[in-house]
């Protein structure tokens, strides 16, 4: 901790991982086996003919959803989503939503808690 307060930054290392038998040791030899998993498990052969036909059907006939339109309520809209901001404002919206996640998890179990107290009076 008293490293990371006065800049004292270690570089991290992915463990060695074993693909197919194969040691994988570099990090751009990983990064390359994380992009061909992903491309592997994104491709259109992992997908059911149902999922297949809509995707042809609104590439096809709904081409309005892909352009990049330049209108004011949309340039507005793209704006407020494209504002930069810190390292400390995405920890607190992370810290947020864990105590909000956490604090509505121990909410249902307090409700069934009493539930199932009152069942058994």
């Amino acid at each position: 901790m008293a490293n990371r307060m006065n800049g004292v930054n270690r570089e991290r290392k992915i463990r060695n991982l074993t693909l197919n038998g194969c040691s994988i040791e570099s990090n751009e030899e990983k990064a390359e086996a994380f992009a061909k998993m992903f491309s592997d498990i994104s491709s259109n052969r992992n997908q059911n003919s149902n999922f297949l036909s809509r995707k042809v059907d609104i590439e096809s006939n709904h081409t309005h959803l892909f352009e990049n339109i330049s209108d004011d309520t949309n340039n507005d809209r793209l704006q407020s989503l494209n504002e930069p901001f810190v390292l400390h404002e995405l920890r607190r919206a992370l810290r947020e939503v864990k105590y909000n996640f956490i604090h509505h998890k121990d909410k249902k179990y307090k409700k069934k808690k009493i539930k199932t107290v009152q069942n058994k009076n």
